[in-house]
């Protein structure tokens, strides 16, 4: 009786406890995702194409921003966050010093890569054209939620 119970397990074992199919392809799950920081995933080259997809396209029925538009829209950021760090200095002395500084900060070149990093992030979410638009247009922080939420 307990072989038949084995060749019982035995036959059962392939239907119930092991899939049949195969790990499904990366790919179909990534997509166009397959790069990070410049580096392509699957064969660690840097990557060439623009990995941007045209999901939020696809999603909305509108284009993705462009670079240039995104560029505007981290720009107007990064001014933002300034105009707030002065807004909120209680002192005038502080505050003056703070303008002060907004204007060389905004001329320097970490200001630059930091625009030039909110321009990719920019990039690679598929912004629409409209909310970088409405970023690039924001008088303050309240104005980009709102656009985000377009």
């Amino acid at each position: 009786m307990i072989p038949a119970r084995l060749a019982l397990l035995v036959l059962a074992l392939p239907v119930c406890g092991c899939p049949s199919k195969e790990a499904e392809d990366p790919s179909h799950i990534l997509g166009d995702w397959t790069e990070h920081q410049g580096v392509e995933g699957a064969t660690g080259a840097q990557g060439k194409a623009d990995p941007r997809s045209t999901g939020a396209q696809a999603a909305t029925g509108e284009r993705v921003a462009t670079r240039l538009e995104c560029e505007a829209a981290a720009r107007r950021i990064e001014e933002l966050a300034l105009e707030l760090a002065v807004k909120e200095a209680r002192d005038p002395a502080e505050r003056r010093e703070l303008e002060q500084r907004k204007k060389s900060v905004l001329q320097s070149t970490e200001h630059a890569a930091r625009v030039k990093e909110g321009a990719e992030e920019c990039l690679s979410r598929d912004t629409t054209r409209s909310e970088a638009a409405c970023i690039a247009r924001a008088r303050g922080e309240l104005d980009v939620d709102r656009c985000s939420k377009q």
